[in-house]
C-alpha cells in the first residue's frame, strides 16, 4: 500500500512540473499516458507478481518517452521502479531519452529550470524508494529477532518445565528411598523385637497356667500379635509405595540395549495400584528373559499406558520366534497366571515379529 501511495506521489509531481513547464492542450494526453503508465504498472505488479513482467513494463515505457518529450516528466516513476528493484546498473539507461531529446533540439531543453527540476525528482524518487529498501530491511530483521526472541523464550519456558519435570523425579525418588529404608528399618529391628517377645509371651502361657496371670499374658500376647499384623501391613503398604515401577522396567531392560535397539513408552500415573505394579515387572523381567533366549531380531518396544478404564502393557520384537501352541512354554503359562490371578487378560502373536499384549481393568476386585 505503501509503495502505491508513493509512486502515485510522484506520478502527481511529475503532472504538476509538465503543467508548470508548458500550457499547451497536449498536456492533458501526456497526463492520461502517464497515469495510464503508472497504474497498469502497479496493477500489473499486484496481479503477476513477476520481476519479467514489472522489466517488461518499464523497458516499454522507456521506449515512450523516446517519441514525445512531454512524457519525460514520468521518468521519476520508472527511476523508482528501478531502485525499488535495486537495479542500480540500469539508472544510467534513463539517460537515453534524454539525450536523444537533446540531439533532436527538443523544446524540452528551451528553459533550464525543468529540465533540473525532473532531474532533482528523479534522484529524490530513487533516494525515496532506498529509504523504502532500508525500512523493509530493518523491520525484516525486526520479525527475525522478534521471532527468535520468542523461539528462544519458548526454549527456555520448555527447558524451564524439563527442569521442574526433573527435579519432581529427583525428589520422588528420594521419597520413595526413604520409604523403603523406613520400611527395612521397620522390619528388621521392631519386626524382629516384637517377634522375640512373642516368642516369650507364648512360653509365659505354657508355662503359667494358672488365672489371672493365664489371661493377663494371654491379652499380651494378642496385643502383640495384634501389633506385629499392623506392621507387617504398614511395611507392606510402605514397600509397595517405594516401588518406582517406571524405573524399575528400566533398570530390567537395561540388559537388553546391550544387543537390541530398545524403545521405552511409558505413559502411566503416579497412583497405580500395588498388584498392576508387580504383575507388570514381573512380566518385563520374563519377557526380557524370553528375548534373550529366543530373539533373534534387532529391535524391541516396551509400552506402558494407563488408560481411563484398564492399564495396559505390551512388549513386541521384530525377531522370527514362533509360539509352541501345543505345548507353550513354562514361561507363558506363568505370565497368564499372573495377569488372570488379578482379572487381566493377555495375549500371544507372533506374526511380524513376537508380541506380548495385556491390560488389567481398574475396578477389578483385588487390584489395590
Amino acid at each position: 500500500m505503501r509503495e502505491i501511495v508513493e509512486k502515485n506521489l510522484i506520478l502527481v509531481s511529475g503532472i504538476i512540473l509538465l503543467v508548470l513547464t508548458t500550457q499547451e492542450n497536449y498536456i492533458v494526453i501526456a497526463s492520461l499516458i502517464g497515469i495510464i503508465e503508472t497504474e497498469s504498472a502497479i496493477v500489473l505488479q499486484y496481479l503477476f507478481d513477476d520481476k519479467r513482467v514489472d522489466y517488461g513494463w518499464m523497458i516499454l515505457c522507456l521506449c515512450i518517452s523516446f517519441l514525445w518529450w512531454p512524457l519525460l516528466f514520468f521518468m521519476p516513476v520508472i527511476s523508482f521502479s528501478l531502485a525499488q528493484k535495486e537495479k542500480w546498473l540500469f539508472i544510467p539507461i534513463l539517460l537515453l531519452p534524454f539525450a536523444a531529446e537533446y540531439a533532436i533540439d527538443s523544446p524540452f531543453f528551451d528553459r533550464k529550470w525543468p529540465v533540473c527540476t525532473l532531474g532533482i525528482l528523479m534522484v529524490l524518487a530513487m533516494l525515496l524508494a532506498y529509504e523504502n529498501l532500508k525500512a523493509t530491511a530493518y523491520r525484516r530483521q525486526f520479525l527475525n529477532q522478534i521471532d527468535s526472541s520468542v523461539a528462544l523464550e519458548n526454549k527456555l519456558q520448555q527447558r524451564n518445565a524439563e527442569l521442574l519435570a526433573s527435579q519432581d523425579d529427583s525428589v520422588r525418588l528420594a521419597t520413595l528411598q526413604e520409604r523403603n529404608r523406613i520400611a527395612r528399618e521397620i522390619h528388621d529391628n521392631v519386626g524382629h523385637m516384637l517377634s522375640r517377645t512373642i516368642l516369650q509371651t507364648g512360653a509365659l502361657l505354657t508355662i503359667y497356667k494358672e488365672e489371672p496371670l493365664h489371661g493377663q499374658l494371654q491379652s499380651v500376647n494378642d496385643s502383640m500379635n495384634e501389633a506385629m499384623n499392623n506392621i507387617r501391613e504398614s511395611v507392606h503398604d510402605l514397600h509397595n509405595d517405594s516401588l518406582d515401577l517406571k524405573r524399575s522396567v528400566e533398570e530390567v531392560l537395561a540388559e537388553l540395549r546391550a544387543h537390541y535397539q530398545v524403545d521405552y513408552e511409558y505413559d502411566m500415573g503416579t497412583e497405580i495400584a500395588s498388584n498392576v505394579k508387580y504383575c507388570f515387572l514381573a512380566i518385563a523381567k520374563e519377557a526380557t528373559a524370553n528375548i534373550i533366549k529366543h530373539c533373534d531380531g534387532t529391535k524391541v518396544s516396551v509400552v506402558l499406558r494407563e488408560h481411563p478404564g484398564f492399564y495396559q502393557m505390551m512388549v513386541a520384537d521384530n525377531g522370527t520366534g514362533k509360539i509352541d501352541r501345543e505345548h507353550g512354554g513354562i514361561g507363558l503359562h506363568n505370565m497368564e497366571d499372573r495377569v488372570k490371578a488379578i482379572g487381566g487378560t493377555i495375549s500371544f502373536s507372533d506374526v511380524n515379529g513376537f508380541k506380548i499384549l495385556l491390560s488389567i481393568p481398574k475396578e477389578q476386585e483385588g487390584i489395590k
